[in-house]
């Protein structure tokens, strides 16, 4: 029995359920307007197939459209190849595929729009970090997570858990652009379980390849959980004055990470806002040569944290007790 048969007793309830949303996705019309249209492209063919084989086929390709990631002519051309009892050439098997395309407006429009994407991804890395990015990878908008198409945002960050293995959610924000990015960036808000956020992730899904590497703070599904040791540090002296000063013993101007929630002594194109803060017993950490930190809380004696040595280009890190207090905006 073949597909065509499905549609003959289509209200029977061993119709699969994918073949009913195709019928009507596809044939809105009803059986009338299927037999038309499969009528017209098994002329096409000139009595070398029945009209069963080509109806069976042609249901079968619009199904792949339905149904799969990958709707390009090569990926549906080999499945319909490798068919049991297939006696399509591939020539033949491309025009089933285009007429498919061509007879409905929706599928039509879909096509152009996946097609003029790929022509989007071309351009991009293959590589799971694009080379021009800079700052923490996916936590900042100028190191973006390169993915190979929009609907691959998703499939990315389904895959995302918390390093302690729960999982997230998310909620994209729009878009936004970096300068030494070419290709527009997705912002996403990421939460914990129980809706508290975590960061914000940045992806740009205009690449060849959809990235393996994940930011820092998250693993893949199925990968070991990430457990390491609190950091210890020391208490410094009151002062009467800041610790946040440079080398010279001038106030530090720092920029905020909402992605880390830490300032930074490192300013980046995207900064319009600089802080001048005021630490005067801070926990002082040394970080440096560490991949992954876990930050303990301000101890009840202090005002705030420093970090040194914190990330790729060992920077000064600071967290505050008190934002509105103990911070001086500065406008840049």
């Amino acid at each position: 029995m073949g597909l065509f048969d499905f549609f003959k007793r289509k209200k029977e309830p061993s119709m699969p359920e994918a073949l009913v949303k195709v019928h009507k996705l596809f044939f809105p019309n009803g059986i009338e307007q299927q037999q038309v249209l499969t009528e017209q492209l098994w002329r096409k063919f000139d009595n070398r197939y029945t009209k069963e084989e080509v109806t069976n086929n042609y249901i079968f390709v619009l199904t792949c459209l339905f149904m799969d990631k990958d709707k390009s002519i090569i990926t549906v051309e080999e499945k319909v190849a490798h068919r049991l009892n297939n006696r399509l050439t591939r020539a033949d098997i491309r025009t089933i595929y285009n007429y498919a395309i061509d007879n409905n407006e929706e599928l039509s429009q879909t096509m152009g729009l996946l097609n003029a994407m790929q022509k989007l991804c071309e351009s991009g890395t293959d590589e799971d970090k694009i080379p021009d990015g800079y700052g923490e990878f996916g936590l900042e908008v100028t190191n973006p997570i390169p993915i190979h198409g929009v609907p691959e945002n998703e499939l990315y960050l389904r895959k995302l858990r918390c390093e302690n293995g729960n999982v997230i959610k998310w909620k994209r924000l729009g878009s936004t652009g970096a300068p030494n990015i070419a290709q527009i960036i997705d912002n996403y808000e990421i939460y914990d379980t129980l809706g508290n956020k975590i960061c914000n992730l940045y992806l740009c899904p205009y690449h060849r390849k959809t990235s393996n590497k994940v930011p820092k703070g998250f693993i893949f599904e199925g990968q070991k959980i990430i457990t390491s040791k609190p950091l210890l540090g020391k208490v410094l002296p009151l002062k009467q004055f800041s610790y946040a000063v440079g080398e010279n013993g001038e106030p530090m101007l720092v920029f905020y990470r909402s992605s880390s929630r830490l300032f930074v002594n490192r300013k980046t194109a995207n900064d319009e806002v600089g802080y001048f803060l005021n630490i005067r017993r801070p926990y002082l950490i040394d970080v440096t040569g560490k991949d992954r930190i876990d930050i303990p809380p301000i101890p009840a004696e202090c005002d705030g944290i420093i970090l040194t040595g914190y990330g790729e280009s060992k920077s000064t890190a600071f967290i505050v007790k008190d934002f509105k207090s103990q911070t001086m905006e500065f406008p840049l």
